[in-house]
Order: structure tokens, then C-alpha cells, then sequence
């Protein structure tokens, strides 16, 4: 297969087996704002698909291909392009798992949605649209069984598949990939549910749930009448009030209480009581602000050297590398990645690494990884290449970053700060492909940690 010179790109669409990943491939790819500049065709014959540019550089990874096709074709959103890189990580995390049909399984739907429009947070992504199709595609998604949040993240995506799906003008492509032409049962409205939302686009105003803002307007009638109840009883008894003030004060003289206060008197009490209140406020000690992201640096991440001593293929995805790693603990760390489009396993087995240590174990495809393999990537994620710990550098040495010193944080804390996600934005590579936060190197005794082919302005993570 070789491109002309009339286009940028040739895509041959495998479409011998439908699966999640072909359908969601076959879909962006036809979708495309630019793909005029792509030659598409389509193989029944083959399972696989595969894409070349004009400059040679080929790709037969479905996930890969969709990232490319996003961002040199008019889909740069889709991709996250623009956004921060743990942005991006997310978006292949959540693609991956919905591919391997992984996402109900492997995450609350439910809870993460409470929290979030779509899956990589406020702009919907081809991770969406890989999940909407994964979940249309098994019988055990019943749509009715699901909660609000997921019931209005279903809504907004299907509308944006059903456009696309529509908007094919491939017969082949769309006669095999009639399963999206019938959607799954519909789902039930949503109060405060968008009738459209664009890709790469944030939901434009906040999204209220079914039944969430019941006895809300009830409770707020209930004081307006218990309010005025009490105007209509103190104007009843105004006149008896006035009537009855002369007794009043009499008897509060003949018990020995204290007579009604002046006008003049009440502004002096009141006076003065303010003034204690703000003498008060004064004194006392200014409220802690919490903790968030922004109130962290790297000395909160605890960075090792590492050595991978063993490394397999992850039996039920075809990303993912298995790994025990050397971080200087009494026992390897089982660590999972996603480099198998990357490197071979070859590659791999023996490779001196930096290791995220203080990160909570998760389940990754069935498989419990326990910390992050550090790389740099390319924006569009197309390029991934290991950073390296300089020869000399002792297994287990923590990485140093001159002006930020301090303890690591627990696990917990990372977490649930999310301080990685505040911090990543600022782990880059700068020249010589050196790792870096704010410009400042990763260090180590015997010197600095490095991008393996000296990528310069990637992203670490």
C-alpha cells in the first residue's frame, strides 16, 4: 500500500471481524473535518486495519491510528491535543479499557460520571465514543438499569454517534457498520440534558439530575407562608401591642427587670457589640485554606530509579506489558504500561527506568499495577520513548530536583489530591531530551535522567 501524492494519508479499514475498536475506527476516520486529504478503503477480507503517511510512517494499532487520524485530520479535540497531559492519558486509559470491553468491569460507571460530563472529564472524547460503542455492542448494557449520570452521558454521546453515523457517505463502510444505526433502548430524559453537544466542546451550562432539586422550591414556599404567617399575626396584634406598651412597662418595674432601652441606647449597645465581634476576628488565627493540587510541588512524588527484571504481554490486552520491577523494596513491584505499540518485549526485559513509586495499586485489565513507568511522549502520543537514569545511577536512588526538596507523600494522599494531575502539566523534557519540572533536570548521583532518543518538549508521565 503507497499514498499518491494527492493525499497526506491512506487508511485500509479491516473489516473482516467487527469489533469495538474496528467499528470506533471506521466511524472517526469517516467522520473526519479533513478527510478529503485521506484515501480510505475498505478490506472484508482482512481483520486488521493499517495506516501510512505521505512521509512513510506506518501504523496498525487501532488506538494509535485514531490518535493520528484526530490530530492531523481536523479532530485535534477528540484526542485532547489541547489539553493538559494527564488529559491525554486519560482519554487512552478510558479508550483502552472500552475497547477490550473492560470499562463497565473495570470502573464505576455511575460514580465517575457523578462527577464529570464524559469519561476525560468536561470535553467529550474518542474515548466516549469508543465506550458508547463498546457498550451498544454487549447484551448485559441495559440502559434502564443505569443511573442519572450515566443515562445523560449515554444521551449526549449517542446523539454525537448517531451524527457521524449519519453523515458517512461510504456505503461499504456504512453497510458494515449498520450496528450503529440501531441504537441501544432509549434512554429516559434528563432534566437539564443538552439536545447536542459538538466534539471537543464542554457542556455549555450545569447539569441538573432528575429529582435532585425536588423539595428544594417546596421548603422555599413553606418559609415565604411561615413568614407570612408571622407578618399577618404581628399585624393582628399590633393594636394590642400599643394598648397594653403602659402595663407592659409597669409591670416590667414593679418585677424588678430591666426598664425598655431608648432609641440612643440601642444604637450604643449595638455599637459596641460590633466592635467586640471584630475585635475578635481579629485576634483569631486566619483559616486554613485546603490542600489542593496547587499547594504541592515534585518533592511531593516519590521518583526511583528502576530495573525491569522480567516483562510479558498482558494476556486480554494487546497494549499493555507486564512488568516486575526492581525499585530497591525487598520484592520487585508488578507495574503495568501501555508500550506495547512502542517497544518489543526485548526492548523492555533489563530497561533502567524511573518508577512512580507513591501511587495507589489498581486493577489495570485484571492485573494490579502498583506505580507508573515514567516516559516521554509526543503531543498526539504517536511517539513514547522511556526515560533513563544515567549509568551509575543506583536502583532504588530517588530523584532529585534542585530547589524542590522535601518528603514524599502517602500513597492516599496522592491520590486522593489528586496531586500528580496538578503537577504533570509541568514534567516535560527540555534540551537533550533531559526530564524536567519547571525547566529544573531530574537528577540523580551520577546525573541527570534523559528521554532514551533525546526527545525534546514532551510531555512526562
Amino acid at each position: 500500500m503507497s499514498v499518491s501524492d494527492a493525499f497526506l494519508g491512506k487508511l485500509s479499514l479491516g473489516l473482516l471481524k467487527l469489533s469495538p475498536a474496528s467499528i470506533t475506527l471506521g466511524l472517526i476516520a469517516t467522520s473526519l473535518p479533513h478527510q478529503n486529504f485521506l484515501s480510505i478503503t475498505t478490506d472484508p477480507k482482512s481483520a486488521t486495519s493499517a495506516l501510512i503517511l505521505h512521509n512513510g510512517d506506518t501504523y496498525t494499532d487501532a488506538t494509535t491510528i485514531m490518535m493520528v487520524l484526530c490530530a492531523k485530520f481536523g479532530q485535534k479535540g477528540l484526542v485532547g491535543e489541547t489539553a493538559s497531559p494527564s488529559v491525554r492519558g486519560s482519554i487512552l486509559s478510558f479508550l483502552d479499557l472500552a475497547l477490550s470491553n473492560k470499562l463497565s468491569s473495570d470502573l464505576d460507571l455511575e460514580t465517575h460520571l457523578s462527577t464529570r460530563s464524559f469519561l476525560a472529564g468536561s470535553m467529550l472524547s474518542v474515548a466516549d465514543i469508543g465506550a458508547y460503542i463498546s457498550l451498544i455492542s454487549q447484551k448485559s448494557f441495559v440502559l434502564e438499569d443505569q443511573g442519572d449520570n450515566v443515562a445523560r452521558w449515554f444521551s449526549c454521546t449517542k446523539q454525537i454517534v448517531t451524527s457521524y453515523f449519519e453523515s458517512i457517505s461510504e456505503k461499504e463502510v456504512k453497510a458494515a457498520l449498520r450496528v450503529l444505526s440501531v441504537p441501544s433502548s432509549k434512554p429516559k430524559p434528563v432534566a437539564g440534558g443538552l439536545s447536542f453537544v459538538f466534539p471537543g466542546q464542554a457542556l455549555p451550562v450545569p447539569i441538573v439530575f432528575e429529582g435532585k432539586d425536588k423539595g428544594k422550591d417546596k421548603g422555599k414556599d413553606k418559609g415565604k407562608d411561615k413568614g407570612k404567617g408571622k407578618e399577618e399575626d404581628k399585624g393582628n396584634n399590633k393594636n394590642d401591642s400599643d394598648n397594653n406598651n403602659n402595663n407592659n412597662n409597669n409591670n416590667n418595674n414593679n418585677n424588678g427587670k430591666r426598664k425598655e432601652l431608648t432609641d440612643e441606647e440601642k444604637k450604643a449597645a449595638a455599637a459596641k457589640k460590633e466592635a467586640k465581634k471584630k475585635e475578635k476576628a481579629a485576634k483569631a488565627p486566619a483559616a486554613k485554606a485546603p490542600a489542593g493540587p496547587a499547594a504541592y510541588d515534585v518533592s511531593a512524588l516519590d521518583i526511583r530509579v528502576g530495573k525491569i527484571v522480567k516483562a510479558w504481554a498482558h494476556p486480554d490486552s494487546d497494549k499493555l506489558w507486564c512488568e516486575e520491577i526492581d525499585v530497591g523494596e525487598e520484592a520487585p513491584r508488578q507495574i503495568a504500561s501501555g508500550l506495547r505499540a512502542f517497544y518489543k518485549e526485548e526492548e523492555v526485559t533489563g530497561r533502567r527506568v524511573i518508577v512512580l513509586c507513591n501511587l495507589k495499586a489498581r486493577s489495570l485489565g485484571g492485573f494490579l499495577s502498583h506505580g507508573m513507568v515514567m516516559c516521554a511522549s509526543s503531543a498526539d502520543h504517536t511517539k513514547v520513548e522511556f526515560v533513563e537514569p544515567p549509568e551509575g545511577a543506583k536502583v532504588g536512588e530517588r530523584i532529585s530536583i534542585e530547589g524542590f526538596a522535601g518528603e514524599p507523600e502517602t500513597e492516599q494522599k496522592i491520590g486522593k489530591k489528586k496531586v500528580f494531575e496538578g503537577l504533570v502539566g509541568d514534567l516535560r523534557t527540555i534540551a537533550g531530551g533531559v526530564a524536567s519540572y519547571k525547566g529544573v533536570a531530574f537528577m540523580t548521583s551520577a546525573g541527570s535522567c534523559k528521554a532514551a532518543l533525546g526527545m525534546e518538549g514532551g510531555g512526562v508521565s
